[in-house]
């Protein structure tokens, strides 16, 4: 019975990052230029690891957004979504 409650509590810690990537990215595209900068300011000030991937594509302009201020990043030029539900 331990076993498969460690392998769920891996599986969750696993995928943790991935929601918080989607949610700091979702946050970024629908924050006006203020909020954006003061984000930022934030995620410099408490560094977290999930976000590299992200700020690294924003420093590098792979960032947008669409009307529904999903966000999207360009992997070889090709736009892919941060969160799930795109």
């Amino acid at each position: 019975m331990p076993s498969y409650f460690y392998r769920f509590i891996l599986a969750i810690s696993l995928l943790l990052p991935l929601a918080a990537q989607a949610s700091d990215a979702s946050d970024f595209a629908a924050a006006g230029s203020s909020q954006q900068a003061e984000l930022l300011e934030t995620w410099a000030a408490t560094p977290v690891p999930e976000r590299v991937e992200l700020l690294e594509a924003l420093r590098d302009g792979r960032v947008a957004a669409d009307s529904s201020k999903r966000a999207w990043i360009e992997n070889n030029d090709k736009y892919v979504a941060v969160d799930a539900n795109a």
